[in-house]
């Protein structure tokens, strides 16, 4: 018998899977639908309750395989945090659309997607005599140092804001930096028409 007297938690994370047809051989599967609960079809099913389950479990379970499978319509309720990844991990789109309204992805390094249509509404201040709009972007990198294993492929941007142009990609680095192993490839960026 063991007798603890007082025991202090300073913080939780959660990492539970909620786990439909997975096996350690497969790739994972996360999708939700607009009012944040998750596709339970046969066609968009997902093994996570949250963005932040799925995290976590990548980053604390030992994850062999780096794949996450994107499918349907998925409706940004917040910013999507994908950094702190240790190694690469591949989001790729199954008929995957992101509907970022006022949100973005933040990334470092280690991270790639893949065949991902993003309908990305823009959002914060503009100064139109700026080169570089900071702080901001469909897929969103802070300023550090270093960055590396950076790769975005075969991926539709959409931008659906009339007064907003921000970057739909932008990667800060400190002075002194290092953009390392960045491809940015075969991608199409579609802008609001100006008739619009």
């Amino acid at each position: 018998n063991v007798t603890i007297a007082s025991l202090t938690v300073n913080s939780v994370t959660d990492a539970r899977r909620f786990v439909l047809n997975y096996s350690e051989n497969s790739d994972l599967v996360f999708s939700w639908s607009e009012d944040g609960r998750l596709r339970l079809n046969a066609d968009n099913t997902s093994n996570f309750k949250t963005l932040e389950a799925l995290k976590n479990y990548i980053i604390r379970s030992g994850y062999k395989r780096s794949t996450v499978i994107l499918r349907g319509d998925i409706y940004f309720l917040d910013n999507w945090d994908l950094t702190g990844f240790d190694k690469i991990v591949k989001f790729v789109g199954d008929n995957a659309t992101l509907i970022m309204n006022g949100f973005s992805i933040n990334i470092d390094s280690n991270i790639e997607f893949e065949n991902v249509t993003f309908n990305y509404t823009a959002f914060g201040s503009f100064a139109s005599n700026d080169i570089i709009t900071t702080g901001n972007g469909c897929i969103y990198s802070a300023p550090e140092l270093n960055k590396e294993n950076i790769k975005i492929k075969d991926c539709v941007f959409n931008c659906s804001g009339t007064t907003q142009r921000h970057p739909f990609i932008n990667l800060e680095i400190q002075r002194g930096g290092t953009l390392n192993n960045i491809k940015i490839l075969n991608n199409k960026f579609n802008d609001v028409p100006a008739s619009e």
